[in-house]
């Protein structure tokens, strides 16, 4: 399959725009919302550079839009448009970081996601208004654990 990378992209955002619209959180012990989306999040830094590699990095702003468009019309739209305002913002980052780093791509991908995802993670929290230092903190471990996993599995 040509694109199989920008599919799974595009599959794991909505996923994670579903998960976090139909699934309900658990609460924590201090009130923390934690989601599956949280954990399944960390597939698609990993999957975003992997698009980025099979078909460029201008062609990750479109797949980007599909997903968001696809998210806001199966998930719920405010979940949908503080996920993709977060992507944007991390898109960028990522993009900057993943880009410009000399490494080899495993790399790559472990710095840009270190980089991109407290970034991702703070402003979607932000939006949905549910910021707090351990949810945080929960949410970026909890990804950049996917992250860890799918690029020393992955070869």
């Amino acid at each position: 399959m040509k694109f199989k990378y920008a599919l799974f992209y595009i599959t794991t955002v909505v996923a994670i725009n579903m998960a976090f619209a139909y699934i309900p959180p658990v609460v924590l012990f201090d009130g923390t919302i934690f989601t599956i989306g949280s954990v399944i999040a960390g597939l698609v830094f990993v999957a975003r550079d992997y698009a980025q590699q099979e078909v460029g990095h201008k062609a990750v702003l479109a797949l980007m839009l599909v997903a968001g468009v696809l998210s806001y019309l199966l998930a719920d739209p405010f979940v949908a448009l503080a996920s993709i305002s977060a992507f944007a913002i991390s898109e960028i980052t990522d993009y900057i970081v993943y880009s410009k780093y000399k490494g080899d791509f495993n790399n790559r991908v472990v710095v840009s996601s270190l980089v991109s995802v407290p970034i991702d993670t703070a402003v979607f929290l932000a939006i949905i208004s549910h910021l707090s230092v351990l949810s945080f903190a929960v949410m970026c471990i909890s990804k950049l654990l996917v992250v860890a996993y799918f690029v020393k599995f992955k070869k």
